[in-house]
């Protein structure tokens, strides 16, 4: 009776671990390249849309601080494109023409949220533009989803959104990634 009761209990526990195997295999798969932020003493810049909402541009100012007080490198924030390796791209649908001109040509899928509120997409394109090699894209559905969308970046490199308040301070870096 004992034998059979653990014959079975190891076809379920082989049955289990072959399902979580391919779970993980599977989440591996939908990974994106990583992206870094600051590499080699060098910080990229955050390239906005001079006609979008005022808030994006205060939102990248404080991206850009926090990537300052980790690694001593402020990103420039730049409002026209030029040639560069990796550049990061914030805007909001409507409002910025580089993310209007991605989903344009398909590269930027945002119709899960498009007309939705405080929503945003953040994704890593290749050759998102002429001259720019790889871009880390975040695209709002308005001005606070953008925002929102850059501040993440602010939290995925380690800044306690209580900095401010709680006298909260990261870790010095080196090297930054804002996204993997």
């Amino acid at each position: 009776m004992k034998k059979l009761k653990y014959k079975s209990m190891f076809k379920y526990l082989g049955l289990f671990l072959a399902c979580f195997q391919v779970l993980v295999l599977t989440a591996q798969e939908g990974r994106t390249s990583e992206f870094l932020i600051v590499k080699g003493g060098n910080a990229i810049s955050v390239l906005i849309d001079e006609k979008d909402a005022k808030v994006v541009s205060i939102a990248s100012g404080i991206f850009a601080n926090d990537v300052l007080n980790i690694t001593g490198l402020k990103p420039s924030i730049i409002s026209k494109a030029s040639t560069a390796s990796s550049v990061i791209i914030a805007g909001t649908i409507g409002e910025n023409a580089i993310i209007d001109k991605l989903i344009a040509s398909g590269k930027l899928s945002v119709t899960a949220f498009k007309n939705d509120w405080e929503r945003y997409a953040i994704q890593v394109i290749e050759n998102p533009v002429k001259g720019i090699d790889k871009a880390l894209v975040i695209a709002g559905s308005d001005r606070r989803g953008t925002a929102y969308g850059i501040l993440e970046l602010s939290r995925k490199i380690g800044v306690s959104p209580w900095g401010m308040v709680g006298r909260c301070y990261s870790r010095k870096k080196k090297r930054v990634k804002g996204y993997s």
